[in-house]
C-alpha cells in the first residue's frame, strides 16, 4: 500500500511516502523541484529491497496482535472466511516450511502450535477448515475418521 502525505512548512514542503510500515520523508521547495528524482530514488530502493520490506512487514504482523488483520477474535461483525484465510496463510508460511506436519497432527495440535508461533488465538473450526483446504489442494493427507482426523504433509 502506498500513501502520500504532504505538509507545507513555511516555504518548504515535506512529503512523506508510506510503503507498508516504512515512511520515506523528504523536503522540497514550493515549486517541487526535486519530487520526481526523489520518488524515482524511493521506487528504486523499494524495488531493490522488496524482499526486505516484505520480511519486515511479515515480522511486524506476526509479532503484533494489536493489528486487526492478525487478531480475528477482536474484530466486530462478520469474521467468517477472513479468519480461515489467515489461518491458511500462517500454515503455509510457518508450519509447513518448518515440516511441523511431517508427523500426523490433530486440529487441536495444529491450533496450539499456530497460537504458540503467532501469539494469536484461532478457533478450532477455522483451523479445521484451513486444514481441509490444504487437504483438497493435496498439500496434506488425512488419516482417521470424521471427528478424529489427523493431517500429515505429503
Amino acid at each position: 500500500m502506498l500513501s502520500v502525505e504532504v505538509r507545507e512548512l513555511e516555504e518548504n514542503i515535506t512529503i512523506g511516502i508510506q510503503l507498508g510500515n516504512v515512511t520515506f520523508s523528504f523536503e522540497t521547495d514550493s515549486a517541487g523541484s526535486n519530487i520526481k528524482t526523489t520518488i524515482k530514488a524511493i521506487k528504486e530502493i523499494a524495488t531493490t529491497h522488496a524482499k526486505l520490506f516484505k520480511s519486515l512487514r511479515s515480522e511486524t504482523l506476526s509479532k503484533s496482535i494489536a493489528i486487526p488483520e492478525i487478531s480475528p477474535q477482536s474484530q466486530v461483525g462478520r469474521k467468517g472466511k477472513a479468519e480461515t484465510s489467515l489461518v491458511l496463510r500462517r500454515l503455509e508460511e510457518i508450519l509447513i516450511p518448518k515440516s511441523y506436519l511431517k508427523t500426523a497432527r490433530t486440529t487441536g495440535d495444529v491450533k496450539a502450535e499456530l497460537e504458540k508461533q503467532t501469539g494469536v488465538p484461532f478457533t478450532s473450526r477455522k483451523v479445521s477448515q484451513a486444514l481441509g483446504v490444504l487437504f483438497n489442494k493435496k498439500v496434506l493427507a488425512r488419516v482417521g475418521s470424521k471427528g478424529s482426523f489427523r493431517y500429515i504433509q505429503q
